[in-house]
């Protein structure tokens, strides 16, 4: 397994975005902040599709791409939540997921369960419809006028689907998290 690869460059640079983002938004140049999410959630998308193909997956990405992705998520959807472009409930859906998977991943660490985190096939499928929401609820704070008729029904679709695949998915981790958490006691208890 490599130290460092493509894949890890692509990650490194979405948590570099997300204070950019931020000076972005707080200093109200949505333009901007819409684009640097674009480019953000577009290393997201590919990072793991490029260790995949070049077959360079290392520790390191699997332990940096869970938080950038948390990271990047959980910062959009708090400053949209503040100006009331996303509703309350989602964001704290979304939160409540985000805090309990990377509090499993960091016990994980913490009791050296060396294991190595994939993500579920819902889970990506549940961050693509996030990045849409996203995407969509900067854009419509960008530019207002996009946001009726047909525009406004796909974020409410891409809102909807994300809220079921957030809570699903969460729900499977939980169920997957103490699986292994009984696999490793119980291996840990052999030896």
């Amino acid at each position: 397994m490599n130290i460092f690869s493509l894949a890890d460059l692509l990650t490194t640079l979405r948590l570099l975005l997300v204070p950019v983002y931020v000076w972005c938004f707080v200093e109200a140049r949505a333009e901007a902040a819409f684009w640097v999410f674009v480019v953000a959630g577009f290393t997201d998308v590919i990072d793991g599709t490029v260790a995949r193909l070049l077959g360079k997956s290392t520790r390191l990405g699997s332990i940096l791409d869970p938080i950038a992705d948390k990271l990047l998520m959980g910062t959009c959807f708090i400053t949209l939540t503040m100006v009331g472009r996303l509703p309350v409930w989602f964001l704290v859906l979304a939160l409540t997921r985000d805090v309990i998977l990377m509090g499993g991943i960091f016990y994980f660490e913490k009791i050296r369960a060396n294991i190595h985190y994939r993500p579920l096939r819902l889970s990506k499928l549940a961050t693509l419809c996030q990045l849409l929401t996203a995407g969509l609820a900067l854009l419509f704070w960008w530019q207002p006028v996009v946001q009726g008729g047909r525009w406004g029904d796909v974020f409410w679709i891409a809102l909807s689907a994300s809220a079921l695949l957030i809570a699903v998915s969460g729900v499977m981790y939980i169920s997957q998290g103490i699986r292994m958490l009984a696999t490793f006691r119980n291996n840990h208890e052999r030896s």
